[in-house]
């Protein structure tokens, strides 16, 4: 802000009351009174997240505090999507093997009779599915979906057809989950998903395969997001560093080393032409090595590439480490290049006392269980006594 404002400078009394309000943004929101943040205003901490008491379930979503029966547990101010073809992957590159439903269709509010798809933007999305139902346990939930009473655009649109919903292009629906008995706290708070959900939730379990078949010797799988992530706290485990099919190394990008005694310079080796098992190619007049390979590392390895998808985190390889200093010795794959003889050279560079909070382990894109051809897809159900009949344009 200081640095926008400062041409401005003779306009004190605006630079003034902004950079003393710590920005625009404080500087510009108005105050409002208890009386109106009561009217107009809703409590979204009544919630926390924490590990779910319900086996396979992820994170889950605990009350804060006691609530009774009626209660507003939190509100779930909605984006709206039309057409489940919105939540398919595409693009040229991407592999075969791959589940092309994009996760994101498990967070949606949706109906079986409607292409309109809801997705929750506050922390409602880590409850968890309850079903009274006996074939899924009988565990009836203590929380259901109720339209907000409070919210107007809500209360209009409720009335109003999907083609009208289209024309808006911001948030336009709140839908409250409500308490349906009285929950003390620490208690897990859950909905039902409805009945398409539960069948198809019974199909998956029925016709599960694991993505992750027993290798033996205590090899890891590394498909495994949760695996690749629980490495994170033995990260001097050389089976951990060595990359797999399914993971990489990545080290923190502001650590890498900018200096020219830190750069390995990689050229492709020679087409049909017979090269010693030397790794060393050429030296130019300045002293600088162009390697056909360095530790196993060539022109073509897919650190590379992956180091042009990369922001906050690059690709690196690590050579040794040493748990006694908690440091390792690495080398960064870059986007960077140079040439030779007209002939162009990837860039490495190399660190040799990277400290390890700044090396983590990752899934290599698309390699993931939440990947997975096999991985679970289907939306929630708005239940059809709240779901209204105008939005229904998918209905025979």
């Amino acid at each position: 802000t200081r640095k926008v404002l400062d041409p401005y400078a003779d306009y004190l009394d605006v630079s003034t009351r902004v950079l003393g309000r710590n920005g625009t943004a404080e500087a510009t929101t108005e105050n409002k009174s208890q009386e109106w943040l009561e009217q107009n205003g809703y409590c979204i901490d009544n919630i926390y997240s924490k590990r779910s008491t319900i086996e396979q379930a992820g994170l889950g979503a605990f009350a804060r505090r006691r609530m009774t029966e009626g209660d507003v547990i939190t509100p779930a101010p909605l984006i709206a999507t039309y057409g489940r073809h919105m939540f398919n992957l595409v693009g040229r590159h991407l592999p075969d093997d791959i589940n092309t439903v994009n996760l994101a269709l498990n967070y949606q509010f949706s109906h079986p009779d409607s292409s309109l798809y809801l997705f929750p933007t506050t922390s409602a999305l880590l409850i968890n599915h309850r079903s009274a139902n006996q074939r899924w346990g009988g565990t009836k939930p203590n929380a259901e979906l109720r339209w907000s009473t409070t919210d107007r655009k809500s209360a209009y649109f409720l009335q109003r057809t999907l083609e009208d919903l289209k024309k808006e292009h911001y948030t336009t629906l709140v839908i409250d989950i409500v308490a349906t008995r009285t929950i003390e706290p620490d208690e897990e708070i859950t909905i039902d998903y409805g009945d398409n959900w539960n069948d198809a939730w019974g199909r998956h379990v029925a016709n599960f395969k694991s993505s992750c078949p027993a290798k033996g010797d205590g090899v890891p799988c590394f498909k495994s997001s949760k695996v690749v992530n629980e490495m994170n706290d033995d990260k001097f485990n050389v089976v951990n560093q060595a990359w797999s099919e399914d993971h990489f190394t990545a080290c923190r990008r502001s650590e890498m080393p900018t200096g020219d005694d830190s750069v390995i310079f990689i050229v492709p080796k020679p087409k049909n032409k017979s090269y010693t098992k030397r790794e060393v190619a050429h030296i130019d007049k300045d002293g600088n090595e162009y390697r056909w390979s360095f530790r196993g590392i060539d022109f073509d390895h897919e650190g590379f590439d992956l180091a042009a998808t990369t922001s906050e985190w690059y690709p690196c390889l690590v050579l040794d480490s040493s748990e006694d200093d908690k440091t390792l010795d690495v080398v960064y794959f870059t986007y960077e290049t140079s040439t030779l003889d007209d002939e162009e050279a990837n860039v490495l560079r190399r660190e040799r006392m990277l400290m390890a909070e700044d090396i983590k382990f990752l899934n290599k894109p698309y390699k993931s269980d939440m990947y997975w051809e096999g991985a679970f897809r289907h939306p929630i159900e708005i239940p059809d006594s709240i779901f209204p009949p105008l939005w229904k344009d998918l209905a025979t």
